[in-house]
C-alpha cells in the first residue's frame, strides 16, 4: 500500500474516532442532571433507564393545559396537544407557568395565541396520581387548578 493511501486510511480512522467520542460526550451531557437545556434533548433523550424511578407509594402530578375565550371565560376547554411544544418540555413548562415564572408565562402566551388567538383565560389543572395503585376501571382523582392566568 502506497504511503499515501496509509496516510488517508489513518485520517479516516482519526475522523471516525472524533465523532464517536463527539456523541458519547453528547450523551453524558444529556445525562447530567444540573445542566439546564430548557427541556430540550433532541437528537440525544432524557433515556427512562436515566431518570428517577416512581415507586408504588409515589405520586406523580399530571398537568394538563385548559383554555376560555373572552365571550364564555368560565367554560374551559382543554388544550388537546402540546401547542408545537417539544413534548419532552411541555410538562415542564406547566410545572414552570404554575409555578409563577414570567418567563415560562410569557412562552406559553405566545404559543397560545398562535394557535387559539380567541383564548382569553388559561387554566392548569394538576391531577396527581398515587403509582401503582389504580386499575383501569377504577376512576381517576378530580384535578385540581394549579393556576388560573389571563392570556396575555
Amino acid at each position: 500500500m502506497p504511503p499515501a493511501a496509509i496516510a488517508i486510511d489513518r485520517l479516516k480512522k482519526l475522523a471516525l474516532s472524533g465523532v464517536i467520542v463527539g456523541a458519547l460526550a453528547l450523551q453524558i451531557w444529556v445525562m447530567i442532571p444540573s445542566t439546564n437545556r430548557g427541556g430540550w434533548y433532541w437528537p440525544l433523550l432524557n433515556y427512562p433507564m436515566y431518570s428517577a424511578a416512581h415507586h408504588a407509594s409515589d405520586t406523580v402530578d399530571i398537568r394538563r393545559l385548559a383554555l376560555a375565550t373572552c365571550s364564555a371565560s368560565d367554560r374551559f376547554f382543554p388544550v388537546p396537544d402540546s401547542l408545537g411544544i417539544p413534548k419532552l418540555s411541555f410538562p415542564e413548562l406547566l410545572k414552570a407557568v404554575e409555578n409563577g415564572s414570567s418567563a415560562a408565562t410569557a412562552t406559553l402566551d405566545a404559543d397560545i395565541l398562535s394557535r387559539y388567538p380567541r383564548a382569553c383565560r388559561g387554566r392548569i389543572l394538576v391531577r396527581s396520581v398515587l403509582v401503582g395503585t389504580y386499575k383501569w376501571t377504577d376512576s381517576l382523582p378530580a384535578p385540581r387548578v394549579g393556576r388560573e392566568w389571563s392570556v396575555r
